[in-house]
């Protein structure tokens, strides 16, 4: 996940996740015009591009005349590799470490400690 998806490619990969199922260029299209976007057919389809090439969305055309896109990874799995490359990459693999900086600038109130707690005994 070392190539980072800009804030509308993930935007584009929230609505995608959403669906749950493999959706149509077109399809994409209409959304994000009734959403308010003004982009342009050329702007969606960079985008889809990019996303691709990233390794993000796959496009398939074997079920149709129209290729259809969705996301390569589950919501889960994408937010489980972010995280991981986060603490790999800036945390030197120190989940403690994470845990301390985040905590640094965020109090956990009762119930986080609670939950956290409950968490790493079930490790």
């Amino acid at each position: 996940m070392r190539n980072v998806l800009s804030d509308t490619e993930f935007y584009i990969l929230q609505y995608l996740w959403s669906l749950e199922t493999p959706t149509t260029f077109a399809e994409i299209l209409v959304h994000f015009t009734e959403e308010g976007k003004t982009w342009k057919k050329q702007t969606v389809n960079t985008f889809l591009s990019r996303m691709i090439q990233k390794g993000y969305l796959k496009s398939d055309k074997t079920k149709g005349p129209r290729a259809v896109y969705l996301p390569v990874f589950t919501k889960k799995e994408f937010h489980e590799k972010y995280a991981k490359d986060v603490v790999e990459g800036s945390y030197d693999n120190s989940i403690l470490e994470f845990v301390r900086a985040y905590t640094a600038g965020h109090k956990l109130d009762k119930t986080e400690k609670a939950e956290l707690s409950a968490y790493i005994q079930d490790l």
